[in-house]
């Protein structure tokens, strides 16, 4: 094995042993400032259990004294589920700080997620969840929650079952995101050994078996998300060899389901029978690689998110190799910053 191949399934090897999730930090809001809680989203959840819900957080930072909360009967009716439509809710009533996020089921439990704007710097303070068997059990959690918010830290006695991640207004980190996929490989061109035709696959009668019109993919990702929509991530993938690519991503939305668009460059090493030839010094199947995707994130709450990604590739090789990717896998948040 080559140097250069050695080298990256080191870094490979690296990034799968990441650990999937990790936050520790603290806040205080300043206690005068104007909140909004805004209604929440219900996904699968009786939208009546949810408001009640609401309305006794909106009462426990009333007696907490923490915020000037806005009553309900002044706030917007916006069921934001991103920071535009958040910052934009809290302007309109002259809040500091708005709260939203949303309810829904996943199996037999219900998670509640909710993140805190700050809207005059048009950023996310932090986010939250919460998972209870049924919606009524959250009333048990209200005063958890409720400190929690006003904190920044963790309350797990009073908020029972509870994951709240948090971050301080004075030390923010970005957002790193460790996630693995699975999926097939499509050869558009090439991949395939020269005693098969390029064409149809097919040569001297011998029909070219489905492994080599496809392959099975593992990819391991790492993102940095520099901003609300902008992501940068490093991709370590084994696709009938092994790929190194940088790219960069752009998220519309950045709402709970949110479609992306992006590309990347790396260096791909293919690993097959044909990968050298003895009689022809200048064939060669590895090389520098470019790539266009696009894909799918969904159910994405505060520490863990599930995606779906869809990507062409062009392999600067003797063969041209190209081929579209569909893979889909799971992402955990390890630094959160509330996206």
């Amino acid at each position: 094995m080559s140097i250069h191949c050695k080298i990256i399934v080191l870094i490979g090897g690296m990034l799968m042993a990441l650990p999937l999730a990790f936050i520790s930090a603290s806040g205080q809001p300043q206690p005068s400032k104007t909140l909004v809680v805004l209604p929440f989203k219900a996904y699968g959840v009786d939208s009546t259990s949810t408001q009640t819900v609401l309305a006794l957080l909106r009462r426990e930072f009333e007696q907490r004294d923490a915020y000037n909360v806005i009553q309900e009967s002044y706030t917007p009716e916006s069921e934001c589920q991103d920071l535009e439509c958040a910052v934009s809710a809290g302007r309109s009533v002259g809040a500091d700080l708005v709260l939203y996020g949303h309810f829904s089921r996943l199996g037999t439990k219900v998670l509640w997620s909710f993140t805190l704007v700050d809207v005059e710097r048009n950023a996310k303070e932090f986010s939250g969840d919460v998972t209870k068997q049924r919606i009524e059990d959250f009333q048990s959690s209200i005063s958890g929650v409720a400190k929690s918010i006003e904190t920044g830290v963790l309350e797990t006695n009073s908020a029972g079952s509870s994951q709240i991640l948090s971050i301080s207004k004075d030390r923010r980190r970005d957002t790193i995101i460790f996630g693995i996929g699975v999926g097939q490989l499509f050869p558009v061109h090439g991949y395939i050994d020269r005693r098969y035709s390029d064409d149809d696959y097919n040569y001297n009668n011998v029909v070219v078996p489905d492994t080599i019109k496809r392959a099975f993919v593992l990819d391991s990702r790492v993102a940095l998300k520099v901003s609300d929509n902008y992501t940068l991530d490093l991709l370590f993938g084994i696709r009938r060899g092994i790929l190194l690519n940088i790219g960069a991503s752009y998220d519309p939305l950045n709402s709970v389901v949110s479609p992306y668009v992006g590309g990347g460059l790396g260096y791909y090493i293919y690993i097959g029978e044909d990968s050298f030839d003895n009689n022809d010094p200048d064939f060669f199947t590895s090389g520098f690689q470019v790539m266009v995707k696009g894909g799918l994130w969904f159910f994405k709450t505060s520490i863990l998110r599930a995606f779906a990604n869809l990507d062409y590739t062009y392999i600067f090789n003797s063969r041209d190799d190209q081929a579209v990717t569909f893979t889909i896998g799971i992402a955990s948040v390890i630094d959160d910053l509330g996206f």
